[in-house]
C-alpha cells in the first residue's frame, strides 16, 4: 500500500467520526462515554447539566397538606426516565448532579430524585447533606428545600422508614 492510499484510507475512516461529532446527540454520547459519565435516557451527565442550565424555570405556589403553601420551581425540561427498568440510571445521574457548582442544577437533581420516590433510596445520604444547602435558586427557593421535600417523598414510599 502506498503512502497516498494509506492517507486516503485513514481519511475515509475518520470522516464519519468527524461528521458525527458535528451532530449534538452523538457528540454528547461520545463525550460522556469518553469521560466515563453515567447515562440516563441515553444522555450523559454533561448533557443533563447543560440542558438544566439553559432551560426556563418558573416559580409556582404549591399547597402542602397541613403545611400551607410554599414556592416550588417548575423546569420546562423533560425529566429523566422513571420507569422501574431505568430508574437506577436516573438516580446515578441525579446523584452526580447534586455535586455540581450551579444551584439550579442541584435543585433540579434533588427535585427529580424526589419524583423517583423509592427508587432514589440510595441517594438519601446525599439528599440529607443537601438539606443544609442554603443556595437560593430563585425567589427565595433553596436547594435545601428541594432536598427536604425529596427526602419526605422517598421515606413516605417506604412507610416512613
Amino acid at each position: 500500500m502506498t503512502k497516498r492510499s494509506k492517507l486516503l484510507f485513514s481519511g475515509a475512516l475518520l470522516l464519519p467520526l468527524a461528521a458525527s461529532m458535528m451532530l449534538p446527540y452523538p457528540r454528547w454520547c461520545l463525550t460522556g462515554w469518553w469521560r466515563g459519565e453515567a447515562f440516563a435516557g441515553g444522555r450523559p451527565v454533561s448533557w443533563w447539566r447543560n440542558a438544566i442550565q439553559s432551560t426556563h424555570v418558573s416559580v409556582v405556589m404549591v399547597e402542602r397538606p397541613g403545611k400551607g403553601s410554599r414556592p416550588e420551581l417548575i423546569f420546562y425540561l423533560e425529566g429523566p426516565p422513571s420507569s422501574p427498568q431505568r430508574a437506577a440510571d436516573s438516580v446515578r445521574v441525579m446523584r452526580a448532579l447534586l455535586y455540581e457548582s450551579d444551584a439550579k442544577v442541584r435543585y433540579y437533581a434533588a427535585q427529580q430524585l424526589g419524583q423517583l420516590y423509592g427508587a432514589a433510596w440510595p441517594a438519601l445520604h446525599e439528599l440529607r447533606t443537601a438539606t443544609a444547602d442554603g443556595s437560593v435558586v430563585m425567589d427565595g427557593v433553596t436547594v435545601g428545600d428541594a432536598a427536604a421535600d425529596a427526602i419526605l417523598r422517598i421515606e413516605a414510599d417506604f412507610g416512613g422508614w
